[in-house]
């Protein structure tokens, strides 16, 4: 939905007045001293000479490792020091604390860091590791007032519930506010149609077809801006004929450049075994396009194919909630957006 781009271009290059927002993609860290490695080297880029100079950090990674850890310079920490992870990411957090103005770290694609850091081949204890990980960033922020945001394609929860099953007790967010980034307001989605037809040279009646892929894509940046391009490759003028023209091949493209398949593919990577089914049940039955309540989507799920209870389902509807797949309206629950509704029923061979 955009959160990399409010966060890394729009924050960080016009922070409030006193605050200094370092952003920093942590998805390729499989590894805690990864993290450490990539936090560091992002901090020297962001602060000046002085600042990384009082970096208690790079003192105590010398002292454990005969590292001449300089400021400025990015360093490899040596696998001998995975067992001091805890105590280097501490220090230098800590270094960040004291930094003015003040830091805000942004740490965008943390849910797959952490994931991967679980899964990673060879790895042992990947749960317990990543638990200390949520309690050490949360105890900073706690005990020295370090401002952080979480931002991620894969949402918390799913490790969350996975740390769960394992006897994890803490809620390591409690002290963060949850932010729902959703789509474009019809009139900011029709901005952005406009602004990207001109960029495209698109001959068309701007306004009218400006208006129609705001609504045709229910305001998503991501497929307006595709679906513009798709129209500027053709040369054609553009209708709200071409438009939609556009979009049905895509839905319907077995190459899936928009990689639509993805609504489907990460119940399999992310959800747990016995809720795949269920969750595909679920999502089938309010393809249909009318507001379902708890009850009717289990009794709509045959019992010969599949087994299921209430409280199974009551679950998958948490879980596809958060998700963004659907929303509850009352008792009633629906898909969030008719237009990832259509991308499911195409994704799964349901029609239009």
């Amino acid at each position: 939905m955009g959160k990399t781009s409010v966060v890394r271009d729009k924050m960080q290059s016009s922070p409030p007045a006193g605050w200094n927002l370092i952003y920093l993609d942590v998805s390729k860290a499989v590894t805690p001293l990864q993290f450490i490695e990539a936090l560091h080297h992002t901090c020297h880029m962001h602060l000046d000479t002085r600042a990384k100079a009082r970096f208690a950090f790079n003192k105590l990674a010398a002292k454990l490792s005969g590292l001449d850890v300089k400021a400025g310079v990015g360093v490899k920490l040596p696998d001998s020091l995975a067992s001091d992870w805890k105590s280097l990411l501490e220090s230098l957090l800590l270094d960040l604390a004291e930094i003015q103005p003040r830091i805000v770290l942004a740490l965008d694609e943390l849910p797959l860091m952490l994931d991967a850091i679980k899964r990673r081949p060879g790895g042992t204890d990947g749960e317990a590791l990543i638990m200390e990980i949520l309690d050490t960033l949360r105890a900073v922020r706690q005990e020295h007032n370090l401002r952080m945001i979480y931002t991620g394609s894969l949402g918390l929860h799913h490790v969350l519930t996975i740390l769960r099953e394992q006897g994890y007790q803490n809620d390591p967010t409690n002290d963060m506010q949850t932010i729902d980034l959703e789509p474009l307001t019809q009139e900011d989605a029709v901005e952005l149609s406009r602004r990207l037809i001109r960029g495209e040279g698109v001959p068309c009646k701007e306004e009218e077809v400006a208006a129609h892929l705001a609504r045709a894509t229910d305001g998503i940046p991501f497929y307006i801006q595709h679906l513009v391009w798709d129209m500027g490759l053709g040369g054609e003028e553009g209708t709200i004929a071409l438009v939609d023209q556009c979009l049905k091949k895509r839905l319907t493209d077995p190459l899936d450049p928009w990689r639509l398949h993805y609504y489907e593919d990460r119940i399999d990577t992310h959800y747990p075994v016995s809720f795949r089914p269920l969750a595909r049940a679920v999502l089938d039955q309010l393809a249909i396009g009318r507001p379902q309540t708890l009850q009717e989507l289990t009794e709509s799920i045959d019992v010969a194919k599949l087994e299921r209870d209430a409280e199974s389902v009551r679950k998958v509807l948490t879980l596809l909630g958060l998700d963004h797949y659907i929303t509850r309206e009352e008792q009633q629950y629906r898909f969030r957006s008719p237009f990832i509704l259509r991308i499911w029923r195409n994704v799964r061979g349901l029609g239009e």
